[in-house]
């Protein structure tokens, strides 16, 4: 499986060094939704870049050193890394962020899931985060990533 790399979204580098995994981790896959009100309006491939950048710059001004996920899946199922599989995440919550990598998918409350993302969760799944698939919402008090997905 094929995961681009940051430099395919712009990403800038991380504030500090990132986490290593607890140990056990990474097992399991945590998915995640972007999750705001409306849509993403993501009217071509060429727009999914840009939203990836945005989440990273909003999430480092209000206080994360890089993105939260390890993995970003947007509606063509292309998987860009984020954080990267190497490093722990920062979005499942405290419980879980150090064993549980997470992927966000390029989706708000008003966006369908693609079948491309669900055939993605699954070959991430398979291939590079076996075990158990879960909701944002099972590992943490949120209603992530919403009732489609």
């Amino acid at each position: 499986m094929h995961i681009e790399p940051r430099s395919a979204w712009g990403a800038v580098p991380p504030k500090n060094p990132p986490e290593p995994w607890a140990p056990g981790g990474p097992i399991d896959l945590v998915v995640h939704w972007v999750g705001g009100a409306g849509t993403l309006n993501i009217n071509s491939h060429d727009d999914c870049p840009t939203r990836i950048r945005a989440i990273q710059s909003y999430e480092m001004s209000h206080g994360y050193s890089d993105i939260a996920y390890n993995l970003v899946c947007c509606p063509h199922g292309t998987v860009y890394e984020a954080r990267g599989l190497a490093h722990r995440g920062a979005a499942n919550g405290p419980k879980t962020n150090g064993t549980k990598p997470s992927v966000c998918l390029l989706l708000n409350e008003q966006d369908r899931m693609t079948q491309a993302m669900r055939d993605r969760i699954l070959d991430l799944n398979a291939w590079v985060t076996p075990g158990t698939i879960y909701g944002h919402r099972e590992v943490n008090t949120t209603t992530c990533p919403g009732d489609e997905v």
